[in-house]
């Protein structure tokens, strides 16, 4: 999920594919998949900064924030059943990230991955 560029679209499928009381499972890694040195240093990025880096992938890390993926659940009548995640120390601190990012959680600064199950 951490590679899928529209979420929101994505989340909205998901719901219009599941039967009733079907169950999506994600294990989503927030971090820079080696892109930035510091786990977390694509948030830091600006919009700009991150799309040349990025150049011409063929896929590329949408950065989105483990509270961004809860959202967009909530948002299309999933219920959550489990959401395991994986905390990493930050380096930064949320007034160092580039202005996008500056209203992640507390905890999204800190997680680095997380299971994701949710039902309808």
């Amino acid at each position: 999920m951490e590679h899928v560029e529209d979420l929101d679209q994505t989340y909205k499928a998901m719901k219009e594919w599941l039967k009733p009381d079907g169950v999506v499972s994600h294990q989503i890694d927030f971090r820079s998949h080696g892109y930035t040195n510091e786990w977390n240093g694509h948030w830091v990025c600006s919009d700009f900064a991150w799309k040349l880096l990025m150049g011409r992938k063929s896929y590329i890390l949408n950065r989105a924030p483990h509270s961004k993926h809860l959202e967009y659940l909530l948002k299309h009548g999933f219920r959550l059943k489990c959401d395991q995640t994986v905390t990493s120390q930050s380096k930064y601190r949320k007034a160092e990230l580039a202005e996008r990012f500056r209203s992640v959680t507390d905890d999204d600064l800190l997680t680095s991955g997380s299971l994701i199950q949710a039902h309808l």
